[in-house]
């Protein structure tokens, strides 16, 4: 099993060292030569997975020359790459291949094992052997198509796809590819449809979220688009795949199984990660990281009290696992229990002062229960310990102006977030208000105020935007087209239904029939003033962890 490439007098850690790198760089071997399989350091893997792969490898190292070394060297690679270690797989899988050739599954997990370790031509070579040999497996053809996609031949996937596109288990997997390459090609209108029928079928596909809002601003539908984008995961459409299911099945070992885990929360198939969470807690019950990623699979397919029970579990067995406490409190928020929630995130805060999503969800606690001067604190410590935040920068301001915080220090406030977040229309809103209306003369700057509501209403015609725009005419004294605009206002209020408002919406239009500003930039039930509801799904998937187990 020597390479003769490598010179035989040269120092083990040369010939070590060389076998590695033929095994990065995808070599050829002459025809009919084998490489050397490099041995990986198993440091630090389990005992019973180290265990296994070592009593595997000497036994592939022992074998005659006349033995099935293609059967071997297959089966060796595909230990390997059950396990994650990926180096000696790939000279492993040449070594059958150039043995047996012919092989479909070799070549398919060759492939795959490409595919994963960022060469995507290698791994449109074996895609296409693959489906040379077995032209009727439908998964293979499925991965050829985004391999031919992924290296910009539409031309050659599109026919792959559309055949795929009944297929009862593949079908929504060949639309989310069929899809991406239409919008590629300019086909906006048909590419939503596509990723619209994904979703529908298969809600937990997160990522066809942003496919399908670049669809819709394709089409200059800006809002739908956002909305969409705002909803982005990393959840794949399904692909039932027996061959690589099988592959999985090789694995074994606790670390393995939380490999598995984790690749299924990634792909979005939440059911399957369960299993695998708890087949690996069954082994190894102390892992309180695990244990809240379970918690957090539980409550996404719908298994809410078993999920409250796995955190719980985790806080028995870790009492300062502070992301514990925080999906405690979310789970509490989702069931009403806000003095339950604001405990747990006062617990998560106690443990790690800078984490931004407990500050923030306190804050929305705080806010809600008119403890404003409170809300504004931590609004701002979410946003200092999450500088992308802006929905907490804006809050931060909105409950500091209800805690009675001069408006000339909110102003300033709120132009440094915008300084960071230019686009965010939540600040551009308050600031505009103040600017228009404040009772505070340095304050005001009706000009500003002006540049800022225009576009803000030409974005988005909501009602609140409008009033805010007649504000900044008047201040600028248009008093007419402010009269104009917001009898307009008074209209859309009343035909909403939204009577209680339609007083103070009055009291502004006399205010402008007589040529004067107005000085209330805020109605005591302004929207700006509540936080967004709590999407706790969205949060329980999407919340950023540094160990997942």
């Amino acid at each position: 099993m020597q390479d003769e490439a490598i010179p035989r007098d040269s120092p083990p850690g040369w010939r070590r060292l060389l076998a590695v790198l033929a095994a990065f760089c995808w070599t050829v071997a002459p025809a009919g030569e084998l490489l050397e399989v490099p041995y990986p350091d198993l440091a630090s893997a389990e005992p019973a997975v180290r265990a296994t792969l070592e009593s595997a490898r000497a036994s592939l190292d022992a074998l005659p020359a006349d033995a099935d070394l293609a059967t071997a060297y297959g089966e060796m690679g595909e230990l390997y790459h059950a396990h994650h270690v990926y180096v000696p797989a790939d000279p492993c899988y040449r070594n059958a291949l150039t043995l047996r050739p012919d092989s479909f599954r070799w070549h398919y997990y060759q492939a795959r094992l490409m595919t994963q370790t960022g060469r995507p031509e290698a791994a449109l070579i074996g895609y296409r052997k693959a489906v040379e040999l077995r032209p009727d497996y439908a998964p293979a053809r499925l991965r050829l198509a985004d391999a031919w996609l992924e290296a910009s031949r539409p031309d050659q996937a599109e026919p792959l796809y559309r055949a795929l596109l009944e297929n009862p288990g593949l079908g929504d997997a060949a639309r989310f590819g069929l899809g991406r390459l239409l919008l590629g090609r300019g086909e906006a209108v048909a590419a939503a449809t596509l990723f619209e029928q994904v979703l529908a079928d298969q809600p937990e596909a997160t990522r066809v979220h942003y496919s399908l809002g670049m669809a819709y601003r394709a089409q200059g539908e800006i809002e739908a688009a956002r909305r969409q984008l705002a909803l982005r995961g990393e959840g794949e459409p399904s692909l039932p795949d027996p061959e690589l299911e099988r592959l999985d099945q090789l694995a074994g070992g606790v670390r393995t199984l939380l490999f598995q885990a984790i690749a299924s929360v990634h792909s979005g198939q939440h059911r399957q990660a369960v299993e695998s969470f708890r087949q690996a807690l069954a082994e190894a019950p102390d892992n309180v990281n695990a244990r809240v990623s379970l918690a957090r699979s539980l409550y996404l397919i719908g298994e809410r009290e078993a999920s409250r029970a796995e955190l719980e579990q985790a806080l028995a067995r870790d009492p300062d696992h502070a992301l514990a406490h925080f999906f405690l409190g979310v789970w509490h928020t989702a069931n009403n229990d806000p003095p339950a929630a604001e405990a747990q995130f006062r617990a998560c805060l106690d443990l790690e002062p800078s984490h931004s999503g407990a500050h923030h969800f306190l804050a929305n606690g705080l806010m809600q229960r008119g403890d404003y001067a409170a809300a504004a604190r931590h609004y701002g410590l979410a946003a200092d310990a999450d500088p992308d935040n802006a929905p907490a920068r804006a809050l931060a301001a909105a409950a500091a102006l209800r805690a009675g915080r001069p408006h000339i220090e909110v102003r300033a406030e709120l132009e440094q977030g915008l300084a960071r977040h230019p686009d965010d229309q939540t600040m551009q809103y308050l600031l505009a208000r103040l600017l228009a209306a404040s009772p505070e003369a340095e304050v005001r700057d009706g000009t500003r105020a002006l540049a800022i509501a225009e576009p803000l209403y030409q974005r988005q015609y909501l009602l609140e935007h409008a009033e805010t725009l007649a504000m900044a005419q008047a201040e600028t004294e248009r008093y007419a087209e402010a009269a104009a605009l917001q009898e307009r206002v008074l209209g859309a209020a009343a035909g909403a239904g939204r009577f209680f408002e339609l007083p103070r919406l009055q009291a502004e239009l006399g205010a402008y029939r007589e040529e004067t500003p107005w000085r209330e930039p805020f109605a005591p039930m302004d929207p700006v003033f509540q936080p967004s509801p709590l999407d706790p799904a969205g949060v329980f998937r999407e919340y950023p962890t540094t160990a997942a187990y």
